[in-house]
This record gives C-alpha cells, sequence and structure tokens, in this order.
C-alpha cells in the first residue's frame, strides 16, 4: 500500500460546513472558500461534523431542524506543489486518480448520513480541486472521491449522536496525534480508520 504521510488536521465548525453546501453556489465561491481553509496547505486530514440538514434545501433554514450528527474523516491524497498550490500524489489503495478518501462514523446506521457525507465531501472535494498545481486546470470528474462506513458503536437513545460524534472527533485527534508523535505515516488510511474504530468500541461501547 502506499502511504498518506501525517500532518495537521484540520476541524470543520457546523456552521462552516453549513456555509459551504448552502452558500457556496459556483467555483468562485468555492475557490474563496478554498482560500479560508488556507488553500488546505499542510492539510492532511478533515473531520468534518455532519448533520441531516446539510443536504435539505429548505431545513437548514429552520433554527434547530436538525435532528442527526455523525462525524466525517477525509484523508487528502495531495501535496503541496513547488508553486505553493497541491498535486495529485501516490494514493491510497493504489488509486493514481483518487483525491480523497473518507471513513464516515455514524451511532445510527440507518439514519442515511452516509449519503449527506458523501455529497458534503464531493463539495469539500471541488474547493480543493481548485488549488490543485495541474496544467491545464483538472476537473473534478477527473478524480475520485471515496466515503465508506466505519464500524460505529450504536448509540442506546435518541439523543446521544452528538456525544457519539464528538468523542469521534476527539479519538480520530488522537489517533494521528500519536502516528505524529512517533514521526509515522499512516499507511493506507483505512489503517487509522481501524484503529479509531477499535478506540471507539472501548470508550463507547455499552455492557
Amino acid at each position: 500500500a502506499t502511504t498518506i504521510p501525517t500532518g495537521p488536521i484540520l476541524f470543520l465548525d457546523p456552521s462552516v460546513v453549513g456555509f459551504l453546501m448552502h452558500q457556496c453556489h459556483d467555483e468562485e465561491d468555492l475557490a474563496d472558500f478554498a482560500r479560508g481553509c488556507r488553500s488546505f496547505k499542510g492539510i492532511q486530514h478533515l473531520v468534518v461534523p455532519i448533520n441531516d440538514t446539510l443536504t435539505s434545501t429548505t431545513l437548514w433554514t429552520i433554527p434547530g431542524a436538525g435532528s442527526h450528527w455523525s462525524c466525517l474523516l477525509l484523508a487528502l491524497a495531495t501535496t503541496r506543489h513547488p508553486s505553493g498550490n497541491r498535486q495529485i500524489t501516490s494514493c491510497p489503495q493504489g488509486d493514481p486518480q483518487l483525491l480523497m478518501e473518507g471513513y464516515h462514523f455514524d451511532s445510527v446506521t440507518s439514519s442515511g448520513n452516509i449519503h449527506t457525507a458523501r455529497t458534503v465531501a464531493r463539495k469539500i472535494g471541488i474547493a480543493l480541486s481548485t488549488t490543485l498545481a495541474t496544467d491545464p486546470p483538472s476537473p473534478l470528474t477527473n478524480w475520485s472521491i471515496k466515503v465508506l462506513p466505519s464500524s460505529t458503536p450504536a448509540q442506546v437513545n435518541g439523543y446521544d449522536c452528538g456525544v457519539h460524534a464528538i468523542v469521534t472527533a476527539q479519538v480520530i485527534a488522537n489517533t494521528l496525534g500519536d502516528f505524529a508523535a512517533n514521526t509515522a505515516t499512516v499507511s493506507d488510511s483505512s489503517q487509522t480508520a481501524t484503529l479509531v474504530e477499535a478506540e471507539l468500541e472501548k470508550r463507547l461501547s455499552t455492557s
């Protein structure tokens, strides 16, 4: 397997993700969004809160309308080009066209949030593609984005999804931090997801 160097993690605020999904409508908007994310320079992983209103055309306008949270980990299969932009390099799973690989952690597997996560990942991918060092610029359709479901302990009530999402983000940070502290690399981003799954099982499973 190829390797993804560990690096800084960018945690996206829920309001920022909502802005991306509902206020960024064209390439210029998405390029502005990317610049707001430091053009993803030095960023190897994104942690993205997913809410079930993110792909709704109406519910997002109603305060408190969302009913479910989950967490998305995205590994960026790109690196910074000398020009300051990013370029595609060796990618996980040996896919030379892979732009991002994602893992979705959801405490209610039947919620349908993974479809929202994939839509969010694709829009982040469009923003990321505006920073790629390709000549001529390469459209996102030339790249692939994968978002896979991850094993996550199930919540035992109808209101702990937010707690599960926050704990998942914390475990992701700790897991990637341990790699960085040991100056190691993540061989295939699925290794990171597997380690996160194991730690979540310890922390969130009920006896």
